[in-house]
């Protein structure tokens, strides 16, 4: 095969995202096998990137980086030499597999290889020192070196040290960097408002997190799904349901449809201040719009009454109950759980050993030997099909 029909060939197979990983270290090799000139590097990046986004993509660290090796190493594949992207991928992926000192490895190679750094490297680097808890590093390159190598620092290098400073509880510090960004003349983005907002929520700050989000839409930034559901969970565990329940009708009203999570939220929220009626009310909008409830939710709180009946309403709905959710339910009072376990009878679900190894113990210590044994003969039977 020719070199541009090859060419032709490995765009089309990155397209998709559909190739294994030995197709791709078959291109791969073909395309060092070229004869006549050599494959243009671009080729090469976009199948270490189709490499790095695999799944299981870690357990094939060593020959994506053996294949790294192989450009370098090769003498005729000047045209084929690592460029800022092919180095930029490569950090991103020892991030991804929590190796940023290797990532470090790299970025010596590409200074080494006298290529000039961009903004994508910068930003590579950057998530991998603040993987690495070197956030202070991570801002000192951003505010004093990044300029030096020509790359001024825009929204998305602040983005990820504020996103780091909050995941690490330090707020204080996200605000100080959001306010030299302003004075840089720089708008924080959706990413940034919700990373606050979330740090925030974490501290229970919920007063400042909504603050934050007025902040957010003065500024010409409209919160997102995810925006939102982080503050709807805070008003939630912060026991302000009623206010949590508005911000939803606020979020529809902006056009942005509640997933699963936010009604999720919600429904947990209600049914702990013992609203049944509005948790099905919630359960019932959320049915209508066609997302499909997690049954897991309504009983993962060990309110086996209030999920009982919840698991009712979901059961008319055509909501299918699976073992986990049984598993669940059958932590709450013992009689409650047999009235479950009749219940799965008629669903068709069976309960596997760990759902069912707790009751069987409260049977036996009650004395109720029979249901004990005859909760052990059916778990067994579903165990043998």
């Amino acid at each position: 095969m020719g070199l541009r029909r090859l060419e032709l060939l490995v765009q089309e197979r990155c397209r998709p995202g559909t190739l294994t990983f030995q197709e791709a270290l078959q291109l791969f090799h073909r395309l060092l096998a070229a004869k006549n000139r050599a494959p243009p590097i671009l080729l090469f990046n976009k199948l270490f990137t189709a490499f790095v986004r695999m799944k299981n993509s870690n357990n094939y660290y060593a020959t994506i980086f053996s294949l790294f090796d192989c450009l370098t190493e090769t003498p005729r594949f000047a045209r084929s030499l690592p460029d800022v992207f092919t180095y930029t991928i490569l950090m991103g992926y020892c991030t991804q597999m929590n190796q940023p000192t290797l990532g470090f490895i790299y970025f010596g190679r590409f200074i080494k290889a006298g290529l000039r750094a961009d903004a994508f490297i910068c930003n590579a680097l950057l998530k991998a020192l603040c993987s690495e808890n070197r956030i202070h590093d991570a801002v000192n390159l951003m505010l004093n070196k990044m300029h030096k190598l020509a790359c001024i620092p825009n929204v998305v290098p602040y983005s990820i040290i504020i996103d780091a400073l909050c995941k690490k509880g330090e707020i204080n510090k996200a605000f100080r960097l959001l306010d030299q960004m302003l004075l840089e003349g720089l708008v924080p983005d959706v990413i940034i408002y919700s990373s606050l907002i979330l740090g925030l929520h974490v501290r229970g700050e919920i007063r400042r997190a909504e603050e934050v989000m007025q902040q957010m839409v003065s500024r010409g930034r409209h919160p997102d799904v995810v925006t939102y559901g982080t503050l709807i969970n805070g008003l939630c565990k912060n026991g302000e349901i009623e206010k949590a329940e508005e911000l939803l009708h606020v979020m529809s009203s902006q056009g942005f449809q509640p997933n699963v999570v936010t009604y999720t939220t919600l429904i947990d929220g209600f049914c702990k201040k013992g609203l049944l009626d509005k948790a099905v009310e919630k359960l019932q909008c959320m049915v209508s719009t066609g997302i499909k409830p997690d049954v897991v939710t309504y009983c993962k709180q060990g309110r086996t009454k209030d999920a009982v009946k919840l698991f009712d309403l979901m059961v008319r709905k055509g909501v299918k109950p699976d073992v986990v959710s049984y598993g669940i339910l059958l932590l709450g009072k013992v009689n409650e759980a047999m009235c479950v376990l009749s219940r799965m009878k008629q669903e068709g679900v069976k309960p596997d050993f760990a759902a069912s190894s707790p009751l069987v113990e409260l049977l036996l210590n009650m004395g109720r030997v029979d249901d004990a044994k005859d909760l052990m003969d059916w778990t067994s039977t579903e165990n043998d099909d």
